[in-house]
């Protein structure tokens, strides 16, 4: 907010203006009084901003003191700027740094209190705007132009005072000698002088008591030592404040002190008023308690010009004076001040993110955690508050500040002599860790962490193998171990904890629905589509039936839609996706990992229900925001690419869709191994693109290897497997080998037919649309013959009943051609 008692600054605000004028960067620092605060640098480019607001489109105002608040502030200007957002703050920050430096809107970026210039470096657009810095770190210097912000000359020290403090007749309180003098005590530092002014208008104190006061309060300071590292005067003025509180209000005292250890971001009143709990020191306590006195209390100190207090009551106490109190505690008071926060803090905790949900909450303790240095409190809810808000910055997206903080807090409790290694609030945090690797790509570290915290979990004589504790961590096992392919392995782990899950939990329990979900996924790989579907509606079921509108009941909505899909129930699948995609991504991000997942799950819908052409642009559009999101090797990236590959080469464009299907091979082989099935499933799209393109040699080379290691890995009656199987039938006739290929086509079919289980109430009893493909290629497989006829007059009505009259494959069909049988990538 603008202050109306702005004074001076010519000179600077006059090079400020030439530096924007002539660059596009501007740094404005200190001068050199021990690089501290104080001298009004944000007071400064404020009111710049105000002088200069109609020469911008867009002025963006990011504190900086914090990574997590720069991100968190740039995703918010990536929703004014209309951009797609994600769960990863980092790629949306550079998705809005990219955006401005592209855009031609004229834009300003301010940075607030930034201090290390290589993490904020990354967060300044290079060109195509202006972007101001306030910072106490000279180094910034060697990266932009360096305005100094020193102390106000004396005569703006004089109007200052004078301004602040004009009595309602509008005349002087004291004379310009007296401001001159106390101006000089104050070494016209504007923090110093906007609070000596404040105390004056507060306590109508005559100016020359409060100098006598003041020179006292200094001489003690210095006969102690203090302060190497910020300004006398404030020290003093602090020093002074806070006796007179303790001596008239010590709850208001109490309630000032509290700022020592919170952090820089305003406090709501709320969340201190939400965190009375025992232990709290008196009077303070009883303060939180009451609407009126509290109110009271920061109205004294707003007074006083020790906080600021916005418009929505949230209160904000200037770094200088939060590190002048901190050192002008006793022992005594800095511990029980210190206990006090924890307490507040660990009380105002809205609980597990997971289940409770309340984002906004969760936001509001982040940046209190390291100054109240929670990692280290004896309290356990202090150290709940830590664990809890990991997994909210996982959630959020902010994997980076998830994974800094699990690993600094994982390393502080395995090293602390009360907790160690193996206690379980270390394992949990160590935990916290392995998922935020994961979702940064590190999927093998990822793994060998949580299968050890899983193992000391089950061993530990204080958790054991039924524990909440070790049955959470359980689902990440599982989803390692589909991560690598191991299908089977993992579906047998998780049958086995979703047993454990019904009985610890309950057989609804919000837990016990997350560990469901897995062992749905798990028969989803194996290839036993019916049970995921049943397990997958159980789920959704349960969270409707607990009236959830979260965004976990729509994921479970949507795998329903998935299993739907695998069943040949293309167009209730879709329906079931094009209903709940929309709030999904309003209730997420557009670029959430879920919604990307039921992007793709769309366009392949769409082409599977025969509308082409919008499969082919959803499926485009998709696979470049996941590219976006999650780089090139993640198995969402290349699932899109391969969708992308199938839906072009039905479309007729071959050669594209073989460079897609090409590149996420190659992706494949090297970041999930030769014989991983989806690098084994790309490798039959493959093989379908090359038949498309007129090399039916090549094709057939891949499918037989396919063929062969599929068996292997999913077994000779997988789905998968099959449909390989049916692809070298294809091969074989194309070939002229037509004995083998009926042979084959004939074996794979009753197999096919038999896996699939014939009809199906997902298909309204209807045969699956693949195994009427078995059967088109089957008929083509038997000849001239009349028996032939009638299976292909029998199969093409199947196929008009499952897929309607104008299919490609329908059309395909009735040409006479052989079908095709590709594959969509499973998601783990």
């Amino acid at each position: 907010m603008r202050s109306r008692n702005f004074t001076g600054r010519h000179a600077v605000l006059a090079r400020m203006e030439d530096a924007l004028r002539i660059g596009s960067r501007a740094s404005i620092l200190p001068h050199t009084l021990h690089g501290m605060g104080g001298v009004g640098k944000t007071q400064v480019v404020v009111e710049y901003v105000y002088r200069h607001l109609d020469e911008y489109d867009i002025v963006w105002w990011i504190p900086a003191e914090q990574t997590a608040t720069v991100l968190h502030s740039l995703g918010e200007l990536a929703q004014r700027l209309g951009l797609p957002r994600s769960e990863d703050l980092q790629r949306d920050a550079r998705t809005v740094l990219d955006a401005l430096a592209d855009e031609h809107l004229a834009w300003l970026l301010v940075y607030d209190n930034a201090d290390d210039p290589a993490v904020l470096d990354q967060f300044i657009p290079s060109v195509g705007g202006h972007v101001l810095i306030t910072s106490r770190n000279q180094d910034w210097a060697s990266i932009g132009t360096a305005i100094e912000v020193d102390v106000l000359d004396r005569a703006e020290s004089i109007e200052l005072l004078h301004r602040r403090t004009r009595r309602n007749n509008g005349t002087n309180s004291f004379s310009a000698a007296e401001a001159g003098e106390l101006a000089e005590k104050l070494g016209d530092l504007p923090l110093a002088l906007e609070q000596a002014a404040a105390w004056l208008t507060a306590t109508a104190m005559p100016v020359r008591e409060y100098i006598e006061l003041l020179d006292g309060r200094v001489d003690q300071l210095l006969s102690e030592g203090k302060p190497a590292s910020y300004p006398l005067t404030v020290a003093a003025f602090v020093a002074l404040a806070a006796e007179r509180l303790r001596s008239d209000t010590p709850a208001t005292a109490q309630l000032l002190e509290l700022f020592a250890f919170l952090g820089s971001e305003p406090v709501a009143v709320s969340l201190l008023r939400s965190g009375q709990r025992p232990g709290l020191t008196e009077p303070l306590r009883s303060l939180l308690g009451e609407l009126i006195p509290m109110n009271r209390a920061i109205r004294e100190l707003n007074r006083y010009g020790l906080v600021k207090v916005d418009a929505s009551q949230r209160i904000q106490v200037h770094g200088l004076i939060r590190r002048v109190m901190r050192d002008q505690m006793t022992p005594e008071t800095s511990e029980a001040t210190l206990r006090n926060v924890r307490l507040l803090l660990a009380a105002a905790n809205p609980g597990d993110p997971d289940e409770i949900g309340d984002f906004a909450r969760q936001a509001a303790l982040g940046p209190h955690i390291e100054p109240a240095d929670l990692i280290n409190a004896d309290d356990m809810h202090a150290r709940q508050v830590v664990l809890d808000h990991i997994r909210y910055l996982f959630l959020i997206g902010d994997y980076e500040n998830s994974r800094y903080l699990a690993q600094r807090t994982a390393q502080a409790w395995s090293a602390d002599a009360r907790l160690g290694p193996d206690d379980p609030l270390t394992l949990r945090a160590q935990a916290r860790l392995a998922e935020a690797r994961r979702a940064l790509g590190d999927s093998s570290a990822a793994a060998e962490l949580t299968i050890d915290i899983f193992n000391r979990m089950r061993d530990s004589p204080t958790l054991g193998p039924g524990h909440e504790f070790t049955l959470i961590t359980g689902i990440q096992i599982g989803h390692d171990l589909r991560i690598s392919g191991l299908y089977h392995e993992a579906l047998r782990f998780d049958r086995e904890s979703v047993e454990r899950f019904v009985e610890v939990f309950g057989p609804r329990d919000q837990y016990t629905l997350r560990a469901m979900a897995g062992l749905a996924t798990d028969h989803r790989l194996v290839g036993d589509f019916a049970e995921a579907l049943r397990i997958d509606q159980e789920i959704a079921d349960a969270r409707a039936d607990m009236g959830s509108a979260g965004w976990r009941t729509l994921v479970a909505q949507l795998q329903v839609a998935r299993d739907l899909l695998d069943l040949g129930a293309y167009q209730d699948g879709l329906d079931l996706v094009e209903r709940g995609l929309p709030t999904l991504q309003n209730t997420l991000a557009p670029r959430h990992g879920a919604v990307l997942a039921a992007r793709c799950l769309r366009g392949v819908l769409l082409r599977k229900t025969g509308q082409s052409a919008a499969a082919f642009d959803s499926l485009r559009e998709t696979s470049a925001l996941t590219t976006q999101r999650f780089g090139p090797y993640h198995e969402y990236t290349l699932a899109a690419q391969v969708s992308l590959a199938n839906a072009l080469r039905q479309l007729g464009d071959v050669n594209v869709a073989g460079e897609q299907i090409g590149e996420a091979v190659d992706l494949y082989r090297s970041h999930y191994g030769t014989r991983h099935p989806l690098t084994l499933i790309a490798e039959v799209n493959e093989a379908v693109i090359y038949r498309a393109a007129g090399d039916p040699d090549q094709a057939r080379a891949i499918d037989e290897r396919c063929r062969g290691d599929l068996d292997l890995v999913l077994g000779p009656d997988h789905p998968v497997t099959l449909c390989a199987a049916a692809a070298v039938a294809t091969d074989l006739a194309l070939a002229g080998e037509h004995a083998a290929a009926r042979q084959l086509s004939e074996t794979a079919f009753d197999r096919f037919r038999m896996v699939m289980g014939g009809g199906h109430e997902a298909r309204a009893g209807g045969e699956h649309p693949d195994v009427l493909r078995f059967r088109v290629n089957l008929a083509k497989d038997l000849g001239d013959t009349e028996p032939a006829a009638r299976l292909m007059a029998n199969s093409l009505d199947g196929l008009r009943r499952a897929l309607g009259p104008f299919h490609p494959d329908v059309a395909a069909a009735e040409r006479g051609d052989r079908l095709e049988i590709d594959l969509e990538p499973p998601t783990t």
